[in-house]
């Protein structure tokens, strides 16, 4: 190697100026390299999360679109005022529940929430699994010879619409 590049190489690392340099630059690329490691690693964590809800949200739809209740008979006793609806699940997924009951005509509406599904045996039971039967009754006062619609919602979301006259 000449002298006079020797000389320069030694001036370079000798000089305070250069090492200041050289220590900013890594320290820089550094920063740099961890911010966007950083960044990585958060898109990463937020992708599983989302695909982790939307495989939820896909799950929750599937099961809905399988849910099939049948309104198999309804029943209006007038002399004690009460309402009895035979279902079946005749879907392809069990656990279907009742999370409310709209009961409706042209005058009037009312919802209710607290139906007590039991099976044909009169038991009390949480839900219809695939092909089970089971009814709920509800006290409420009809008019004879009027028109009314059952809109029964599932705990899945699922709606089912029936009518009838009292």
């Amino acid at each position: 190697m000449p002298k006079r590049l020797i000389r320069k190489i030694r001036g370079m690392l000798s000089s305070k100026r250069a090492i200041s340099s050289v220590l900013s630059n890594v320290l820089l690329a550094s920063v740099v390299l961890g911010l966007g490691f950083g960044v990585q690693y958060y898109v990463y964590w937020r992708s599983i999360e989302y695909n982790n809800q939307y495989g939820a949200l896909v799950d929750n739809s599937i099961e809905k679109i399988k849910e099939k209740l049948v309104f198999e008979h309804v029943f209006y006793d007038t002399d004690n005022s009460n309402l009895t609806v035979y279902l079946m699940n005749c879907g392809r997924i069990d656990g279907a529940t009742i999370s409310s009951v709209s009961l409706t005509n042209e005058t009037w509406e009312r919802i209710f929430y607290d139906v007590q599904l039991r099976s044909l045996t009169g038991q009390l039971i949480q839900e219809l699994d695939i092909l089970d039967e089971g009814y709920f009754r509800l006290s409420v006062g009809l008019v004879e010879n009027a028109s009314y619609t059952i809109l029964m919602v599932t705990g899945r979301g699922k709606a089912f619409v029936t009518s009838f006259a009292a």
